[in-house]
């Protein structure tokens, strides 16, 4: 199997004690996975010595982003620049309904473990991203693979079994936690330009690409509130940070 891949601000960034460390969408024949991988800081104040990683493995869907080969071409005119992206995209919002295994995770795909290495008891799906996986690799995968794949999910409570972990005041109450991201910039679509052939018939050309901004919300299940501290506080959307929006193609 062939996979290529799009990583869009593979790089760590920090802001109000958190780190996204990565993006990275997967494209294995027809088959669209993006994992979000984020690193928060433990508050020592309250206890926290270590710091915790969590995944979130979802679908994509098509036209999310701009192909791999466009992205290749890119060429940063000014590095250093920050920009703003031209497009704010409609916020998604996602209900995370089971946990995956990494041990078995290689059947949704084989670079969850990779990626979400230190967040073995932390790494989160939905039952249609799962289905979607199995829908485009039916080919692929025999009786034994699916059924590893489904071994490689645990279920969680369901979203309305358990409160919120900002309406919670014990530390050691299993909740519901609320975790916001935002991507403030990456290349989601190409732009073309109209120009004349040679025979003064109109034309319409490549000529760089688009740049969004989208905000992602992930719900899920802790075992107790000391793993989400951040959602008793004021949102503060850990984002994606953007560079130069001045790149073509």
């Amino acid at each position: 199997m062939k996979f290529s891949f799009e990583m869009f601000r593979f790089i760590p960034f920090l802001l109000s004690a958190s780190i996204v460390s990565g993006l990275l969408k997967i494209n294995a024949r027809n088959q669209e996975v993006q994992i979000f991988q984020a690193l928060i800081l433990g508050d020592e104040e309250r206890g926290q010595s270590q710091y915790q990683v969590m995944c979130f493995v979802t679908k994509v869907d098509k036209g999310d982003y701009i192909a791999s080969d466009a992205i290749s071409k890119l060429r940063q005119k000014n590095p250093r620049a920050e920009r703003q992206a031209e497009d704010e995209l409609p916020e998604l919002s996602y209900q995370m309904e089971v946990r995956l295994h990494l041990n078995r995770s290689a059947a949704v795909s084989p670079h969850v473990r990779q990626l979400c290495g230190e967040a073995g008891g932390a790494t989160y799906s939905r039952h249609q991203d799962i289905q979607h996986v199995a829908a485009h690799r039916a080919a692929d995968l025999d009786a034994p693979s699916l059924d590893q794949l489904e071994r490689a999910l645990s279920p969680l409570p369901p979203a309305t079994s358990e409160p919120r972990c900002s309406s919670v005041s014990s530390l050691a109450e299993p909740c519901r936690c609320r975790y916001h991201l935002c991507i403030s910039w990456y290349p989601c679509s190409l732009k073309y330009c109209k120009g004349r052939d040679a025979d003064g018939q109109t034309v319409s050309y490549r000529c760089g690409i688009r740049t969004c901004r989208r905000c992602h919300v992930f719900d899920y299940s802790v075992t107790r509130k000391q793993l989400c501290l951040w959602d008793e506080e004021p949102r503060d959307a850990v984002n994606l940070m953007s560079i130069d929006d001045d790149d073509d193609v």
